[in-house]
């Protein structure tokens, strides 16, 4: 996932920010610039794993990220 921080999504900037924080500090996704914006892609230990449980979703206590087949 790739974005601007310029409301290109429906949610609060500070929202996205903060769980986007949770997830880059538990090595849950990691991250790269593309000029003015931030790229997001799970980490891939997380996706083997996940692929091999094939689990749908990974509740972090803060939220849930849902995984789309």
């Amino acid at each position: 996932m790739c974005y601007r921080n310029d409301g290109e999504l429906d949610l609060a900037q500070s929202r996205i920010s903060h769980h986007l924080k949770i997830l880059k500090t538990a090595g849950v996704v990691e991250f790269w610039r593309e000029g003015h914006r931030i790229c997001y892609a799970l980490h891939p230990d997380v996706k083997s794993s996940l692929s091999e449980s094939r689990q749908e979703t990974l509740d972090l206590g803060c939220c849930v990220v849902k995984f789309r087949g």
